[in-house]
């Protein structure tokens, strides 16, 4: 049950750093064991990063819009 709690678990999107607190282990302990599950994690991190940014910032300059460097 374990395993099958943090594979649905990252499948669901939840981070490596939340599923090792629920699970009493190291962030490391889960990306070694399950950490080729996380797959799209990174294109989710940078999707809310984008969104935090565009929220505090504007639109314009989360996009790039307007040849300014983001």
């Amino acid at each position: 049950m374990r395993h099958s709690f943090a594979t649905w678990a990252l499948d669901a999107g939840l981070s490596i750093f939340d599923l090792s607190c629920y699970m009493g282990t190291s962030v490391e302990m889960i990306d070694r064991t399950y950490g080729h599950l996380a797959q799209g994690a990174e294109q989710s991190a940078r999707e809310k990063l984008d969104a935090a940014y565009a929220s505090r910032f504007g639109q314009e300059v989360a996009t790039g819009e307007g040849g300014e460097d983001g």
